[in-house]
């Protein structure tokens, strides 16, 4: 029913557990590794001991982020879940997620902000999930950090080229599937006393802070600011 995507780069330590989260998940899920190498001792550490029903694609070329949902369009399961590496979500995410999307057919994020009208850049006016916890469902403009959704929304990531490839592809799949299938980006609850219902366990916060954090690079914010000004535009002018 549901095709989970791992990635692994640069915070390998953490791929184990992330593969006992999935299969202690309510519902069964297949599990993909997107593995890419780095040529560095400290990075370059796939385990070896990962289970035999484990598919793991390599790489010797970054694709960075939006590689794996290109990966993921290979998944022949009614869901898919990709997931960044920081990322353990309660037993029960899964299920909650796909009681969502049947209720509306949307993408079900670990963490979606809303941005303000008239091309302000990578602005933030709201932000909702596991680090800003929302007590109901809430639409947002972009998803991160994780997306569950019907494999037949993925297609539309391919709909047009992305607008960098260096980082935004959270910002690319939000607006194509909105652009091209009326398909919106929500928040599941996350109230304090149902952390399995979580996209993220709370105590796991700070993974996300560590060296290698994409968010910490010079360029990232100045792509993302061009990103949702030529995204928000782009739409304004089609619909």
């Amino acid at each position: 029913m549901v095709t989970t995507i791992l990635s692994c780069y640069k915070r390998p330590q953490y791929l184990n557990e992330q593969i006992n989260n999935i299969k202690n998940q309510t519902v069964k899920s297949d599990i993909w590794v997107d593995y890419t190498f780095v040529d560095k001792p400290m990075f370059n550490m796939l385990p070896s001991d990962l289970p035999d029903d484990i598919k793991v694609t390599y790489r010797n070329h970054n694709l960075y982020h939006i590689g794996r949902f290109f990966y993921a369009l290979n998944a022949q399961t009614e869901y898919v879940f990709i997931v960044d590496d920081d990322q353990v979500p309660g037993k029960n995410y899964l299920q909650q997620c796909i009681d969502i999307v049947e209720q509306q057919d949307s993408i079900v994020t670990a963490y979606g902000v809303n941005f303000a009208e008239g091309f302000q850049g990578y602005t933030p006016t709201s932000k909702h999930g596991w680090m800003f916890p929302n007590q109901n469902i809430e639409r947002v403009d972009m998803a991160g950090q994780s997306w569950f959704m019907k494999k037949s929304t993925l297609k539309y990531i391919a709909y047009e080229e992305p607008y960098s490839y260096l980082n935004g592809e959270d910002l690319h799949l939000s607006y194509m599937a909105k652009k091209y299938g009326n398909i919106p980006c929500v928040v599941a609850p996350h109230r304090a006393n149902e952390i399995e219902n979580w996209s993220n366990d709370p105590k796991y916060r700070y993974r996300g802070d560590d060296q290698v954090a994409t968010y910490k690079t010079g360029n990232h914010k100045p792509i993302r600011d061009k990103a949702v000004n030529h995204y928000e535009r782009n739409i304004i002018q089609t619909t």
